[in-house]
């Protein structure tokens, strides 16, 4: 491998990189003003997005410089910009995919950086004699495997939903080939990068409160900023107001007015003999109900991945040691699927949060002494309650780690581990079976299942095969027939596969680029084999659902896979270290790149999320609270247009308990219905809410 030769620092000319540094930090925070604040900028967000990942490719390149590293400077920035370039050209909603048509000098712009990409990582890898060294690379890695490892990356490039709705086979076929290309020139761009000298990244070492604290920190600046404490679909308005009933004392609430009723119907929410409540489980809105205690449900999210990233590394630091533990770490907290699951309102994070947990009171039971029998307990609470949250994950979840419990028998204190971690478990459970009782006099119907077969048809929320699974007529593209078939299974299946590519680690090469090394060239231990399963058993359980839900944040009825993959995708990345130095490419070099692809995947990728995707999304504005906030409505009946006002934003604004000094966002269905509505409520002002009033 050709290699830069070093300069000490007295050689080397400081003052250019200097300035290069400063102007792009100048770039950067000028173009995160528009992201702050629009009202201070010219730009439109996309474009403010763009200029600051300009701003951040040009330091990279200046701080590149002052290490002696121009040629790594010169990838990070064609990387960076040519990355951001593929980003702007690809439809950020639903199922993302390449623009083909520019629309303005900006497009074109954009195809240009993506093509001056490609020719900056042609000529360092002509400079440096990769081309010399293709046999040697595929001596290697095994010409087969490469061949598989591309089929693997490229063939979940795009998502086939939103293709086959329509019938467009064809389209599909062009987009993923488009896709895949883009995966293939930024695997050149790795490449090129593995083979000049890095700035010395690779040898970094960090506590992990770092990036337990990093994930605290960009997850709630995307709650904020991003997501604007809001919820955006309309689960999350139905989570929102189950937590407001539980915060106020209640499993439910009084039933408003019936002349208002058709003004505040909700999907997920229901009213029966007199009372009002959502239809959702209490696993994660019990939580979320403190957080809005506290007036803040938005942090208890972020809250959860902090503590998510550092149980992950302790659990990874008993099992595979310090190193991988802290990659394991680094690359969770550097995950825009975790950072925009964080800064949601949806219950994913806890269960993510309860699974470590109960992993690791059990590991820690093993050495804990006569607090053996807390910790087992404290497990099967854990688990109990992310029954409580979200069934089928509980049982699987729970079932799996029994098992492996019950393999420890032999040990000491073996047996009452085992026996309290099931009573821990039952006890939260049952929890969730006496709310069950309360809601619907039955302790196996959950309110859910209930108001779906009422809504929907008799068992159409099941799991399985059939016509009658499904909402009736189905979703559009997200279902593409009514009912479920092992055809839908399979597209859903490829789906989530693609949107995990995506939104997994955020990387331009795929995100599942480091796991596809390891499944390529593992020797599983055990552990690796446990967490396989694990993932395996989520994903086939899945796959009788007809629902896939990966349009929000990423393959969510997938999370519990989460941990199990960084862990096989940082065994992976050992795995590729490993054959990269016969290649004479040192730990250092690869380390620095894998920090690179990281810092992509947090400062490209997931702000171009909050940008392009996640703020109003599904339409939702801060209007009816700014509205609210503004105190002139005191506690009116707000009647809305939801032509100009969306629903779900302004109904997440009112108080299930409907407080009488606060103000009630009702739809606005007509002079004869308000009058109704009006009388029904007698002492509280009448407004009507437009959006830009």
């Amino acid at each position: 491998m050709t290699m830069q030769q070093a300069q000490t620092p007295e050689q080397r000319p400081l003052y250019l990189p200097v300035v290069i540094m400063c102007a792009g930090v100048l770039l950067a925070a000028f173009g995160a003003t528009g992201l702050l604040s629009a009202a201070f900028h010219a730009f439109t967000p996309k474009l403010s997005w763009f200029v600051t990942v300009a701003g951040i490719a040009i330091t990279g390149l200046g701080w590149s410089g002052l290490k002696g590293s121009w040629s790594f400077g010169a990838l990070f920035t064609a990387l960076f910009l040519g990355g951001a370039a593929q980003l702007w050209m690809t439809e950020p909603l639903w199922f993302p995919a390449l623009r083909f048509r520019p629309d303005d000098t900006l497009d074109l712009i954009m195809i240009g950086l993506i093509g001056l990409q490609g020719l900056t990582s042609l000529f360092f890898l002509l400079k440096t004699g990769a081309m010399a060294a293709v046999g040697r690379f595929t001596q290697t890695f095994g010409s087969i495997r490469i061949i598989v490892f591309l089929g693997l990356a490229g063939m979940f490039a795009v998502s086939p939903l939103g293709y086959l709705s329509y019938g467009g086979i064809i389209a599909y076929i062009t987009h993923l080939i488009a896709g895949a290309a883009m995966i293939v020139l930024n695997l050149m761009t790795v490449a090129a990068l593995l083979r000049v000298r890095g700035p010395g990244l690779g040898s970094s070492t960090f506590h992990p409160l770092v990036p337990a604290l990093f994930a605290l920190i960009v997850s709630s600046a995307l709650a904020w900023l991003a997501f604007e404490r809001l919820p955006h679909v309309e689960d999350e308005v139905a989570f929102l107001f189950q937590a407001r009933t539980f915060a106020g004392g209640g499993l439910t609430v009084p039933a408003p007015p019936e002349a208002a009723i058709p003004g505040l119907e909700h999907y997920l929410l229901d009213i029966r003999d007199g009372r009002w409540f959502a239809t959702t489980p209490p696993g994660w809105t019990a939580l979320l109900a403190v957080g809005v205690l506290l007036g803040a449900p938005w942090i208890i999210n972020p809250l959860l991945a902090f503590g998510s990233v550092l149980l992950a590394h302790n659990i990874t630091l008993r099992i595979a040691g310090d190193t991988t533990a802290k990659l394991v770490a680094l690359l969770m907290a550097a995950s825009p699927w975790l950072l925009g699951t964080a800064a949601s309102l949806m219950p994913h994070m806890i269960t993510l949060f309860l699974t470590l947990f109960a992993w690791w009171a059990l590991l820690h039971s093993r050495s804990a002494g006569t607090r053996i029998l807390l910790w087992s307990v404290l497990a099967g609470v854990a688990m109990g309650w992310i029954f409580a949250t979200r069934q089928l994950e509980g049982l699987i979840l729970g079932s799996l780690t029994g098992l492996w419990l019950l393999t420890l028998i032999r040990e000491r204190g073996g047996m009452p581990r085992v026996a309290l971690y099931g009573m821990g478990c039952l006890f939260a459970g049952g929890m969730y079976l006496w709310f069950n009782y309360a809601m619907t006099g039955d302790l196996l119907l959950d309110p859910l299942k209930r108001y779906l077969n009422d809504s929907w048809g008799q068992g159409a929320n099941g799991y399985g095969f059939g016509p009658e699974i499904g909402p009736p007529g189905g979703w559009g593209a997200l279902d593409l027939s009514p009912g479920h078939s092992v055809y839908e299974g399979l597209v859903n299946l490829v789906n989530n596969m693609s949107a995990l590519s995506i939104e997994y680690l955020g990387w331009g090469t795929g995100s599942l680029a480091l796991f596809w090394v390891y499944i390529l060239y593992a020797r599983p231990t055990k552990f690796e084999l446990a967490l396989m399963a694990i993932s395996a058993l989520v994903i086939a359980a899945l796959f009788l659902y007809w629902f896939s839900g990966s349009f929000y944040i990423g393959p969510r009825y997938w999370f519990s896979a989460f941990f199990p993959l960084l862990v096989l995708s940082a065994k992976g990345f050992f795995l590729l270290q490993e054959r990269l130095a016969k290649l004479d490419i040192t730990a250092e070099t690869s380390g620095a790149v894998l920090i690179v692809l990281c810092l992509f995947g947090t400062s490209v990728f997931t702000t171009w999320r909050g940008v392009e995707k996640y703020h109003e999304y599904g339409n939702f504005h801060t209007f009816p609270r700014d509205a609210k906030a503004g105190g002139e409505l005191g506690s009116a009946i707000v009647f809305f247009d939801t032509e100009t006002v969306d629903y779900g934003s302004a109904f997440a604004e009112n108080d299930p308990w409907m407080d009488p000094d606060q103000p009630l966002f009702i739809r606005d269905l007509g002079a004869e219905i308000n009058t109704e509505v009006i009388n029904a409520m007698p002492g509280r002002s009448v407004t009507y809410l437009k959006n830009g009033d």
